[in-house]
């Protein structure tokens, strides 16, 4: 895996469009935190902003780039995934996702009065791929995701070829909540969206280091890095991942629905328990409220 070295200070809107890998797993936290070590000097350089509750359209982020590596995802993979049993997230419960969001303290951000999610990756990035598996999965519990694509990581990176979703010209619709998506290049590094002025004073304010995937809840609560296991994935087709989905006790569901439902608290937290069948399911309960 990758990683910027943070040399020169550089604008936040041009580090998140550079798609700087992010910190992936328990596994490697320590030498995230020797990373921000050195990160923290440049970081320091930057003016911290909180948000001021402006929202970029639903389903877009940024401007369009190249033509994207993606693909439309195939219907009958969506339809599983989006799909899912209540009794298979209740099974699952906290699964064995990597971690939960954690709660932060910033203007609310929202977007037509309903609080926005705002997902900051790139299609070359495993642990993006990984981590799209659970948003989608989550995410459809509240509303209906249009126009998926498909795509996979990186041949040459961690991990390759990680097969998932795509965001890219993505549009999703709900009652609850938004949600806003950021994919800064394909999965060969070809530019793909810019980030808007929300995207880089949301990363300056909370992930000074520009990890992906980054996802900001509301302003409430954020998440930096995987919370899904991609190694679980490798040498699987979206079919397989998608099956293994509907099976609770396979490793694949128990770390992306395990994930998911920590996202499906944390979202609950700021419907104000809305919708009712989802925010009152035992998965969610048993993450006591979602982040920590």
């Amino acid at each position: 895996m990758s990683q910027r070295a943070a040399r020169q200070p550089r604008s936040n809107a041009a580090r998140i469009a550079a798609g700087t890998p992010q910190s992936p797993s328990r596994a490697v936290w320590v030498a995230v935190a020797a990373v921000l070590v050195v990160v923290a000097a440049v970081a320091a350089a930057f003016l911290i902003h909180s948000s001021n509750g402006s929202a970029s359209p639903s389903g877009g982020g940024g401007g369009g780039g190249a033509s994207g590596s993606s693909t439309a995802a195939p219907a009958a993979v969506v339809h599983t995934v989006t799909t899912l049993s209540p009794a298979v997230y209740d099974q699952v419960g906290k699964g064995s996702a990597l971690f939960v969001p954690k709660a932060v303290t910033g203007s609310p951000l929202t977007n037509g009065g309903k609080p926005e999610i705002v997902f900051m990756g790139a299609e070359f990035c495993p642990y993006c791929a990984a981590q799209r598996w659970a948003v989608v999965t989550a995410l459809s519990r509240f509303g209906t995701f249009s126009h998926l694509g498909r795509t996979h990581s990186s041949s040459t990176d961690a991990y390759p070829n990680t097969q998932t979703f795509s965001f890219y010209r993505a549009s999703y619709t709900s009652p609850y909540i938004s949600f806003s998506s950021l994919e800064t290049k394909t999965n060969t590094g070809t530019p793909l969206q810019t980030p808007t002025q929300q995207d880089a004073t949301l990363q300056e304010t909370y992930n000074p280091p520009g990890y992906i995937p980054f996802i900001d809840y509301g302003n409430r609560f954020v998440s930096i890095g995987a919370q899904v296991n991609p190694q679980l994935l490798q040498g699987l087709s979206l079919a397989q991942i998608a099956a293994d989905l509907k099976d609770p006790s396979s490793p694949v569901a128990q770390s992306i629905l395990g994930s998911a439902n920590s996202i499906t608290a944390t979202i609950c937290s700021l419907t104000g328990g809305k919708p009712g069948n989802v925010c009152s399911s035992a998965a969610v309960k048993a993450y006591a409220g979602g982040a920590g």
